[in-house]
């Protein structure tokens, strides 16, 4: 099985819809340190470095389908 990052990009649009929600850029109490210690860094585990990463991360619009070189384990 081909291993996928589907579940590191459901995580990242999680975190990428929480901080449009909270965050607000002239705001000193509403910057990205803030909504990452309120909002992220308990409910996900992750360090601030990571959570930037997790914003900066590009979304694909669908997942690609499988090709013909990828083997399947059953023959339709």
């Amino acid at each position: 099985m081909a291993y996928n990052r589907n579940g590191y990009y459901k995580r990242a649009r999680i975190i990428q819809e929480i901080t449009r929600k909270h965050f607000e850029p002239e705001r000193q109490d509403r910057c990205l340190a803030a909504v990452w210690r309120k909002h992220i860094r308990d409910a996900f585990g992750m360090c601030y470095d990571t959570y930037l990463k997790y914003l900066h991360t590009e979304i694909p619009a669908e997942v690609p389908e499988p090709t013909d070189k990828q083997l399947s384990l059953f023959d339709d």
